[in-house]
């Protein structure tokens, strides 16, 4: 994938400097008498990931937009996230990507993007208001940003929670810890007693490196990035994270490894949703999927393990970012605009991104609320009173440590490596990335 999207972004540099003439964008269409200019008419595009509910909702967005300005008009491109950013590097390689798009700023995949400049911060469209983050924390602005500059307006906020079902605790009698496991030994009694008593998992595989590593890093003082070293932490945290999974794995706490891969990218498959586990840890814009699919009462409780706060940060679920290619770039900064502070818009969107950043825009969402989203704005609500944590943005290149983080841990389960050893290429892998840098 890195050596793809090497190839293809390199491509795009070779190439835009003939595509002047070739970007979407606009024209401007002038009045044939009377000397007054007419309205600028404005072709901008828009791509994203989703679920069909998102894509719906994102299209009524765009007529929505187009009704209240008829000059602009907005090309959508609905993608699922499996192809996303292969679809997205062939755009840029062919000059043609879209003047908006959906994106993680700080996530290994799609730093590149960032890294080759395709991404243009809007400091300046926030600093003439034509973006305005009045209404938005700090925090939540921060999560935009790389070395100071703001590259993404954050499309919702996020963070990790842990989902569990009252029922199974109470039949296992036990008490669902409603202010977390204080410690991961606190939580692995539970979840022997619950596996010992309902037959089912104790939970979903709680300890998928995708997830839940960068927390546990976090709880150590560390994370799993670092912007010069690339990865934040060090032998024994790595070790004895990759140690517990495996232990849990063997044990039946959690389901093994092929169970999980069939299902991660699905909440609405996990197996607490099936009642053959009783917890999972979850990203809180989930929330609303896996309890649909549930169809029965789920509590969301803090992360498990110490220093619960310090690891815990407020996220993004995602942020919308400006191709700095555009040749609407003014524009391109009015429709974000919109889509993050119109109330009316975000009706529509109904929250589906994640709780909207913006204090008056959830404001005036929560009277309508479903229980779900009601449960999910209480959590960040509480979680953030007290949240330190902070999510370090990963390196330009990473996506490769990210791959092999995954590739390890299967390894490791399947007894191939050892903790240690992976540590060791993990180093040498992170290594060749800075030395690839200078």
């Amino acid at each position: 994938m890195k050596r793809f999207m090497a190839s293809v972004l390199a491509a795009t540099l070779l190439v835009s400097a003939t595509l002047t003439g070739c970007q979407s964008s606009g024209q401007t269409a002038s009045s044939s008498s009377g000397g007054a200019a007419a309205e600028q008419k404005v072709n901008l595009s828009f791509m994203w990931w989703g679920s069909q509910t998102r894509n719906d909702a994102t299209l009524k967005v765009i007529k929505l937009y187009e009704s209240k300005h008829p000059n602009v008009t907005i090309t959508p491109t609905y993608q699922s996230f499996d192809n996303y950013f292969q679809k997205l590097s062939m755009m840029a390689a062919a000059g043609n990507m879209p003047d908006l798009f959906q994106f993680t700023v700080g996530a290994a995949t799609g730093s590149e993007f960032i890294q080759k400049q395709l991404v243009e911060p809007l400091d300046s469209y926030v600093s003439s208001k034509v973006i305005n983050l009045d209404d938005m924390s700090a925090s939540a602005v921060k999560t935009g940003k790389i070395d100071g500059k703001l590259y993404g307006v954050v499309l919702g906020t996020n963070t990790l929670a842990m989902v569990v079902n009252p029922a199974m605790y109470k039949k296992a009698g036990l008490t669902v810890p409603t202010n977390g496991y204080a410690t991961w030994a606190d939580m692995e009694k539970d979840l022997t007693k619950i596996k010992a008593v309902t037959g089912a998992y104790g939970a979903d595989d709680v300890l998928w490196a995708d997830n839940v590593f960068g927390y546990w890093c976090g709880q150590y003082g560390q994370s799993a990035y670092d912007t010069k070293k690339i990865i934040g932490f060090d032998k024994k945290t790595y070790s004895d994270y990759m140690d517990l999974h495996k232990s849990w794995v063997s044990k039946g706490l959690v389901p093994p490894i092929d169970v999980t891969t069939s299902e991660v990218s699905n909440p609405a498959n996990f197996e607490i949703v099936k009642q053959k586990s009783a917890a999972a840890l979850i990203y809180t814009n989930n929330y609303d999927t896996i309890a649909k699919a549930a169809s029965f009462p789920l509590q969301l409780i803090p992360m498990p393990g110490p220093n619960q706060d310090k690891a815990t940060a407020i996220l993004a679920s995602q942020h919308m970012v400006m191709s700095s290619k555009s040749k609407n770039k003014e524009e391109a900064a009015k429709f974000m605009n919109f889509f993050i502070n119109d109330v009316e818009a975000n009706k529509i969107l109904d929250a589906e991104r994640g709780m909207p950043a913006s204090t008056k825009v959830l404001n005036a969402l929560k009277a309508n609320f479903s229980d779900n989203q009601k449960a999910v704005a209480d959590y960040l609500n509480k979680i953030s009173k007290s949240a330190t944590g902070e999510s370090v943005p990963a390196p330009a290149n990473s996506d490769n440590i990210a791959k092999l983080l995954n590739d390890l841990q299967e390894q490791i389960i399947y007894n191939k490596t050892t903790p240690e050893a992976g540590f060791s290429q993990l180093q040498d892998l992170a290594k060749q990335d800075m030395n690839s840098e200078t």
